[in-house]
């Protein structure tokens, strides 16, 4: 005997999405005495375009944990309830049972279907270095702007930093597979034509970028009005500023970074002072202005040069950024003796090409009497050949003369 469960199926099972859907048909023809066709049952009974009831089947079949969204189900009850009236409390077990344990989604992303591993709630909070290099990265060379009324993520990088690309879609869980490259032609500043090959990253989800937005990420132009994020640690400062070099700074004698929004430098500035650098002092904020070959209009953009210590304390905070900007530089010390050792090799060429002529005995001689000054200067009267005072001084220091020694040996 086939046991009728049209009326008695008050278990608590979890239906499949397709079993709900298919008893949820069934109990309506029920209770309106007649089958109903797929078409009509979507668009007068669930309150969707004809083909819904279709397409959803088909995706069960394809996926048997494929779930409705919580907002389609309450769209279903409110029509069946409108159609059917006080009928429609002997199927409201049906939509107990389907949502009994299950967290149903209020949006379906489609992103998932191309980056199924993807994390959109990267950037929901920054409470991790790697997160803060990369939000400076993406502050420097990334971009969100508005398509078809959707929100689009785009990162485009040179080829020879294609390594940042792989770092930052392991990092949110893009799929490698949609990497784009990319290459073009154009006139480059010498008039010649050149090629131009970039990887890019580029996809379209609301909540990545609000996400970002929400730390102060422009939508659209952003290059001069980015300000600089507030961060809860001071390492994560310095992690952002290095994402931020890595994207648009280079090392000109120092590391330097440029923007076209002041306001950005100025913000840097203050956090160096408050991370207590001293070397903020020298701190100087530069303009620099350039008028465009096509349009003949003039831009004015600004740079900031961040000192050698400064910089290597961002080294160190996170080790995994851009590896052809990764150069350390010598503070203190360590400078002062590699400054010496410099202008040691220096004048030793520089007495090669025929310039100091004393021998030291010459010079211990002249010492006891004589300062640097009139040394060089009886050195122009002898020879014919000026000398500057550290030229003499570098030979005294080498020949460890002393003024007051009486006692140097010729060796």
């Amino acid at each position: 005997m086939k046991k009728n469960s049209d009326t008695n199926d008050n278990s608590t099972s979890v239906y499949s999405t397709h079993d709900f859907l298919i008893k949820l048909r069934d109990k309506v023809e029920s209770i309106v005495g007649h089958p109903i066709r797929q078409d009509i049952f979507s668009k007068t009974f669930l309150g969707q375009n004809k083909r819904h009831y279709e397409y959803v089947i088909s995706k069960t079949k394809e996926d048997k944990n494929y779930e409705l969204l919580e907002n389609i189900l309450k769209q279903y009850e409110n029509r069946l309830n409108l159609r059917l009236g006080k009928k429609f409390e002997s199927i409201k077990f049906l939509f107990e049972k389907y949502r009994n344990d299950k967290d149903l989604a209020t949006r379906r992303f489609k992103i998932y279907k191309y980056h199924p591993n993807i994390n959109i709630n990267y950037f929901k909070n920054i409470d991790f270095v790697e997160k803060a290099y990369w939000f400076g990265f993406l502050l420097a060379d990334g971009s969100i702007f508005m398509n078809k009324g959707n929100k689009v993520i785009s990162l485009e990088v040179n080829v020879k930093d294609g390594i940042v690309i792989k770092n930052f879609i392991h990092s949110i869980g893009y799929n490698p597979k949609n990497v784009e490259y990319l290459k073009f032609t154009y006139i480059n500043s010498k008039g010649k034509r050149d090629m131009k090959r970039t990887f890019r990253v580029r996809f379209t989800n609301d909540e990545f970028a609000d996400n970002l937005v929400s730390h102060g990420f422009i939508v659209g132009h952003k290059s001069d009005k980015i300000r600089f994020p507030s961060l809860v640690k001071g390492e994560y400062q310095l992690a952002c500023l290095l994402g931020f070099f890595d994207g648009d700074g280079s090392h000109v004698g120092t590391p330097t970074i440029y923007s076209k929004s002041r306001a950005f430098l100025e913000d840097v500035i203050i956090i160096a002072e408050e991370l207590g650098y001293a070397e903020t002092k020298q701190f100087k904020i530069h303009e620099k202005k350039e008028k465009s070959k096509k349009t003949g209009k003039i831009s004015k953009s600004f740079y900031l040069g961040l000192g050698g210590n400064f910089f290597n304390d961002m080294l160190n905070i996170y080790h995994n950024s851009l590896p052809r900007k990764r150069k350390r530089y010598l503070v203190g010390d360590a400078l002062k003796k590699r400054r010496r050792q410099h202008w040691e090799k220096y004048l030793s060429s520089h007495r090669k090409k025929s310039k100091f002529k004393f021998s030291k005995k010459n010079l211990i001689d002249l010492r006891k009497n004589w300062s640097y000054k009139r040394i060089a200067q009886i050195h122009m009267e002898k020879f014919g050949i000026g000398v500057s005072l550290d030229t003499v001084r570098y030979w005294c220091l080498k020949w460890n003369i002393n003024k007051s020694n009486e006692d140097n040996k010729l060796g």
